[in-house]
């Protein structure tokens, strides 16, 4: 069996895991939302846990990339957490100071909630930006872990 394989089926795994948490998400709030008195269509609460998906996915697949770097689940566990805070914390902060509105640009967050899928559904353009980044970030771990040697 390959590394390339390995690395593919560590990332179907983690994505399966992600799309069954995010789409316990959507049943959860379509089922209970009418007895909450909230009033969301079932194609916005699909958007919106989606793109909640895709956020995590994209951290998710920086794991996967920092651990095929290095070799090392904590690093890895640790930089994506780190870039999550970073990321939401920027946006939000962004959000508030015009001079760091370009810091969006980098946070997942921004492409997840910007668009506002509970109120517009999806937006195709920060979408395929949200399957893009876990796309790339898969490759980069592909080509960085079929080289590094794993002191087997």
């Amino acid at each position: 069996m390959s590394r390339t394989r390995v690395l593919v089926q560590r990332f179907a795994g983690m994505a399966a895991f992600v799309a069954a948490l995010g789409l316990a998400v959507f049943l959860i709030l379509l089922v209970f939302g009418p007895l909450l008195e909230i009033e969301i269509a079932a194609a916005n609460l699909f958007a919106a846990a989606a793109m909640v998906t895709l956020i995590a996915l994209s951290y998710g697949s920086l794991a996967l990339a920092v651990g095929a770097l290095t070799g090392r689940r904590s690093i890895a566990l640790a930089t994506a957490a780190l870039f999550a805070v970073i990321g939401y914390i920027g946006n939000t902060f962004a959000m508030q100071v015009e001079e760091l509105e370009w810091l969006r640009f980098l946070s997942a967050f921004y492409y997840g909630l910007d668009p506002n899928p509970l109120v517009n559904g999806f937006d195709a353009g920060f979408t395929a930006v949200l399957v893009a980044v876990p796309a790339a970030l898969v490759s980069i771990a592909a080509g960085t872990f079929t080289r590094r040697d794993v002191s087997v």
